[in-house]
């Protein structure tokens, strides 16, 4: 079968397992507790859609961030995680890291980072922090959330809807010094952190991300300002990328 029609196929099959009828009958039945990879997910939260509820209960959620952070990431690492979003990821990077190891997850959505703490509370991490900002240079922006919780924009004050709630930003290098390890999904924000903090970038020696495109740039650009810093990449999961340092 070629690739394309079997990338369709998937998709195709991936859209019923969440669609209303299906993503129904899975909140029925785990009543919003899902576990995944030795990890419950608490998910009670009324305004996460069944759709999202499915789509972590069938391991599609995050897939393939999930897999490179369980391949990747090692007990006692000191980890951080820009854009926690509902805490999928983060949870599994607690597991991963243990009771030696430490997490900082930064969640621009209120909301949402009471779910990644109820989240986190099931794994084994020894040192946990969530902080509710955005990555940035310590200025004041807006954080603009979907009504579904699962995604969300910042933008500038002078320029945001008066819907938006202002936040706090903090630099990269700030979040935790000693940190070794970054994990990002951050739609599209990777971009700002590339062209204006990439010294910051120096302090880890692993990173995954998601990338989203910029315009025309995309995954091969992001990889190749990376590398002008000693970074080289390791291994892809379409716009899912592994990076080492040196």
């Amino acid at each position: 079968m070629p690739q394309k029609v079997l990338r369709m196929f998937k998709v195709a099959i991936a859209r019923a397992l969440i669609a209303r009828p299906i993503a129904g009958c899975v909140c029925r039945i785990t009543r919003r507790q899902v576990s995944m990879k030795g990890v419950k997910y608490d998910l009670s939260n009324e305004r996460l859609p069944p759709s999202t509820i499915a789509s972590v209960f069938w391991r599609l959620h995050e897939s393939a961030e999930i897999r490179m952070v369980r391949k990747y990431v090692q007990e006692g690492d000191v980890v951080v995680e820009l854009g926690g979003c509902i805490g999928i990821v983060s949870a599994q990077l607690g597991a991963r890291v243990g009771r030696f190891g430490r997490l900082t997850v930064v969640e621009p959505n209120i909301e949402t980072t009471e779910v990644i703490e109820r989240n986190l509370r099931t794994t084994s991490c020894g040192s946990v922090n969530v902080l509710n900002a955005a990555v940035g240079r310590g200025e004041r922006i807006r954080y603009l959330a979907s009504p579904d919780l699962v995604g969300g924009s910042t933008t500038h004050a002078t320029i945001a809807p008066p819907s938006a709630r202002e936040i706090g930003t903090i630099r990269l290098g700030d979040i935790d010094p000693e940190a070794t390890v970054l994990v990002m999904d951050i739609e599209g924000a990777e971009w700002s952190l590339l062209d204006d903090e990439l010294e910051s970038f120096e302090q880890f020696d692993l990173l995954i991300a998601e990338i989203h495109r910029d315009g025309s740039r995309f995954v091969d650009e992001f990889c190749s300002g990376l590398a002008d810093r000693n970074w080289r990449l390791v291994e892809r999961a379409g716009p899912v990328v592994v990076c080492k340092r040196g």
